[in-house]
């Protein structure tokens, strides 16, 4: 069951907890309306009547979608090639086990979403997840944590090679995949479900190359009631997708950042720093150069890498980018452009920090001829078993009292000489690693403890309106 938590300020930045509650001053910064239909309906009409070339983007997205099992049964890749389907986009780098359970909660939220509006505009609307393979900051994306029988919190991580390269070209090495699932099972308690849940776990890492892989088909066993697509941007940069939108970034570089400044003082009149920090010399492109991805800075005449690894002039790149577009990718501002100039898309679920990076583009969208999406927020969810709801509820706590608590504990970490055990345990489940829970936990030990039926429940439960939920579990089933 799910339950609305009212107080947001203690788990999200004031700029996305005041987008939550419609403030008109917040709304200004972005896009149309989330919460009117009317915003979904004008901008469906408006990428109808473009006449863009969206055909061979949807002939590569049906591509890449075509190994999904349900995807010919289910009618995936022949609404991905209709004309008429408008699309919802969520996204996230590929993580370890799926990565904090934020990322899963994007893909939920992209999947209700999909199917209101369809309902609504009578017309197909297809959920996507842009897997952010593209990303080289990788540390954080090999590793994840979890709570241990114990009630300690146990970081779960996987050595790599290829440090520098973007996260979907390096290659996993098999047995350290396998002593992932190895520690995991240490780690978690033994219940009946968790032998299927780790047999399923091997299946899928013994036929996955690399964490993108890795990431791709569990999402896809996740979500295979669900009919989501999934966006692998490194295979479309290397097929050349990207190419025009290089080449314009390349042109017009300087308004960009002329557009951009005029943003940031718009927020900084509403009281907001920008989300995204710039020198003024970015040129929104990232390259791939000699086993490493860099990004590059403009001035007049050339093009280079801030250490100097790399010098161009702008005509040795523009033959660089048509010769080899596979080396290329926009950085962070540009991503959601190229995206959106890719695919009709109607609504977009951002979490509280690309909502933020978002109230800096607008002009940008505009610059390259296009409407920005509707900016639907993620919901957010503090899973909640049984066993700690009773445990708050002999202390006398609510939910708010007990983050409260949690975040005075963060700020003055002496105060955790006077917690007992069982303070410590309840303290870290719903705020661990001084985090929201979403944040900092994954999915799968909670799959371990409560099983198949608790995801499918989870599924057809998840709410459609926007907010922050408690989701109680019940008892968990231990063998």
């Amino acid at each position: 069951m799910f339950s609305l938590v009212r107080d947001l300020d203690r788990l999200y930045p004031t700029f996305f907890v005041r987008y939550l509650q419609k403030d008109p001053e917040i709304m200004q910064h972005v896009s149309k309306p989330y919460h009117h239909v009317e915003s979904y309906r004008d901008l469906a009409e408006t990428l109808t009547r473009q006449q863009r070339s969206w055909n061979t983007p949807r002939d590569l997205l049906a591509e890449q979608n075509a190994g999904i099992p349900q995807a010919a049964s289910g009618g995936l890749l022949e609404k991905i090639k209709d004309k008429n389907t408008v699309f919802i986009i969520t996204g996230q780098q590929p993580g370890l086990l799926t990565g904090p359970l934020y990322g899963i909660y994007k893909a939920m939220t992209a999947v209700k979403l999909a199917k209101r509006m369809e309902t609504v505009l009578q017309r197909p609307v297809q959920p996507l997840f842009w897997v952010a393979n593209e990303d080289h900051n990788v540390f954080d994306l090999f590793r994840f944590y979890l709570q241990n029988p114990q009630g300690k919190i146990s970081r779960i991580r996987m050595r790599f090679p290829g440090f520098g390269l973007p996260v979907g070209e390096i290659q996993l090495v098999k047995d350290r995949m396998f002593t992932v699932l190895e520690r995991l099972q240490e780690l978690t308690p033994q219940t009946v479900h968790k032998e299927q849940v780790m047999e399923d776990l091997y299946e899928v890492a013994a036929r996955s190359s690399t964490l993108s892989d890795w990431f791709i088909q569990i999402m896809q066993q996740l979500f295979r009631h669900q009919k989501l697509g999934f966006i692998d941007p490194l295979q479309l940069s290397k097929k050349g997708a990207y190419i025009s939108l290089l080449l314009k970034t390349l042109e017009v570089g300087p308004q960009i950042h002329q557009i951009i400044a005029e943003a940031e003082k718009q927020l900084a009149a509403s009281g907001f720093a920008p989300q995204v920090k710039r020198t003024g010399q970015e040129s929104f492109i990232m390259i791939v150069w000699k086993g490493r991805r860099y990004a590059l800075y403009r001035d007049k005449e050339h093009v280079f890498t801030a250490r100097g690894e790399l010098s161009l002039t702008r005509y040795e790149l523009m033959s660089m980018i048509q010769e080899a577009p596979g080396l290329f990718s926009p950085n962070v501002l540009l991503r959601p452009i190229f995206q959106d100039s890719l695919f009709p898309n109607l609504a977009y679920i951002p979490g509280p920090g690309e909502l933020a990076y978002f109230a800096q583009i607008p002009g940008v969208y505009r610059l390259f001829g296009l409407d920005m999406p509707v900016l639907f927020p993620r919901l957010g969810v503090t899973l909640r078993g049984a066993r700690q709801q009773q445990r708050v509820q002999a202390q006398g706590l609510t939910f708010e009292e007990v983050l409260a608590y949690a975040q005075a504990v963060c700020e003055d970490p002496a105060k955790k000489a006077g917690e007992s055990p069982r303070q410590e345990e309840i303290r870290e489940y719903f705020w661990p690693r001084c985090s929201p829970q979403e944040r900092v936990f994954t999915l799968f030990p909670f799959l371990i403890e409560y099983g198949y039926t608790f995801w499918d429940r989870f599924c057809k439960e998840f709410p459609g309106e926007e907010g922050h939920y408690i989701y109680d579990l019940g008892e968990r089933e231990v063998s």
